[in-house]
């Protein structure tokens, strides 16, 4: 027969004040930091308090059932702390009546963060041919977009995980080429008034909009024995369906840059053809 203060047959609820609430059931995730914190808190004050009957939390101190959801209540007499399961809270203590919800809440919330994460990592698991290492590093944002939509959902779709591997590729491939052309002596772009052959590699293209409907713009590269140069404009009709690394020839004026004279601008082109 229990003959403390805490026991069924001697409590005076009017000596107790509510303190906080923890739960001992969650995985305390990563959205739940703060109520980690705060269970810490509240355990060690059962862990000091000297007239518990259990202080550890795991068991209600006043009818000795094993409860999930955990109140705290301060002993005002001895300033001592117990665990009260909610039941016995039931009617005593309303305002424990939200945090026990929140508390709830937060291990439902918990739980669903915990899968997606199992989910994720599984995913990653089954897609091990993919170099996940270059994608984590990638400083592309779709790429790191893409990314935290997976570990938000637990997964990708197939377009999803093709699209940011194919983008990691192409990161990888622009900065060879950078990295190679950095290395490649420039030469002026000609400076005359007629019209010159132009041989290029098709570096680039995208459609732009304009008052006569619109039109493909290219980035060529024309090479020679002294060196490279950049051209910018117009694609002609004959040449706009070419992909990108196509060899294309034309007849042209150019106008040399301003500010780079190894980059330029043609217009006027005539005679083009897509190259084998």
């Amino acid at each position: 027969m229990r003959t403390d203060i805490h026991a069924p047959k001697s409590l005076v609820t009017e000596d107790y004040e509510y303190v906080g609430a923890f739960d001992n059931g969650t995985h305390f995730g990563h959205y739940q930091v703060t109520l980690l914190q705060r269970s810490l808190e509240l355990r060690q004050l059962l862990a000091g308090s000297k007239t518990a009957q259990y202080g550890n939390g795991a068991q209600c101190d006043h009818c000795g059932a094993h409860i999930r959801y955990v109140g705290v209540l301060r002993h005002i007499p001895t300033g001592d702390h117990i665990a009260v399961g909610e039941v016995c809270l039931d009617n005593r203590f309303p305002l424990s009546t939200q945090e026990f919800h929140r508390l709830r809440k937060a291990a439902e919330l918990d739980r669903q963060a915990h899968k997606i994460q199992l989910d994720w990592a599984a995913y990653i698991a089954e897609h091990s041919e993919v170099d996940w290492v270059a994608l984590s590093d990638s400083s592309n944002s779709f790429v790191q977009d893409v990314l935290r939509k997976g570990a938000r959902y637990g997964n990708l779709s197939q377009r999803q995980l093709d699209a940011i591997v194919g983008a990691v590729e192409r990161d990888g491939q622009r900065a060879e080429r950078q990295a190679a052309e950095a290395l490649e002596p420039k030469v002026a772009v000609p400076d005359t008034d007629a019209r010159i052959l132009v041989e290029a590699e098709l570096l680039h293209k995208k459609w732009e909009d304009n008052q006569f409907g619109g039109s493909f713009k290219g980035l060529l590269k024309v090479t020679t024995a002294a060196g490279s140069y950049k051209l910018w404009g117009n694609l002609p009709k004959a040449v706009t369906q070419a992909e990108q690394g196509a060899r294309i020839r034309f007849e042209a004026k150019v106008v040399r840059s301003d500010k780079d004279e190894s980059f330029g601008f043609w217009s006027n082109p005539r005679k083009a053809v897509v190259l084998p």
